[in-house]
């Protein structure tokens, strides 16, 4: 997270030795101080996304902004986790996998299960998505209205026409045609 400097890193380093004074450092604190979303709510997000689940996702996303991250870091932090989804569905070499993302041998199993219910075309559909939310989150001044509309449009993936679903279309158009 520091990108290769020295004082970044002694200053990451310096904010997470306080918090050790009166408790245990977990990761969810590492986290906390580099601005990253937990594992588990990243995981939830996306099943959200994926089961077009609207209605959860919202209030989710409000409680991951609540907590005080950046609109603009929590879509960053969803490209990364989508990221590593479609690392997951390219590459079956399990130490591969480990190697390419942030994932642990804890979470390895669940998020092998999320993966292999979406579609690479979906992944890249999304990340898509994501990217242009992002762009529009920095450039404007009600960046939570943008994150909002942007949960939402994921959560509505489905809906929008997809390379996949046009051939489909077009194949079915053709059969009916002959």
């Amino acid at each position: 997270n520091s990108q290769g400097g020295m004082r970044d890193a002694l200053a990451l380093l310096d904010q997470i030795s306080v918090l050790g004074v009166n408790k245990q450092i977990d990761t969810n604190d590492i986290n906390e101080i580099l601005g990253k979303i937990s594992y588990d709510t990243l995981f939830e997000v996306t099943q959200c996304i994926i089961e077009a689940d609207c209605s959860k996702s919202v209030p989710l996303i409000d409680n991951i902004y609540a907590k005080g991250n950046e609109p603009v870091q929590i879509v960053m932090n969803l490209i990364q986790y989508f990221r590593d989804l479609m690392i997951f569905k390219n590459c079956s070499d399990k130490e591969l996998v480990f190697s390419l993302t942030h994932i642990s041998e804890v979470t390895y199993d669940r998020t092998k299960q999320q993966a292999e219910k979406i579609s690479v075309s979906e992944i890249i559909q999304i990340i898509d998505r994501l990217s242009y939310y992002a762009t529009q989150i920095k450039d404007t001044t009600n960046k939570y209205l943008w994150l909002e509309l942007c949960i939402i449009d994921l959560t509505n993936y489905k809906n929008l026409p997809s390379a996949e679903n046009l051939l489909k279309r077009i194949e079915q158009l053709e059969q009916q045609i002959s």
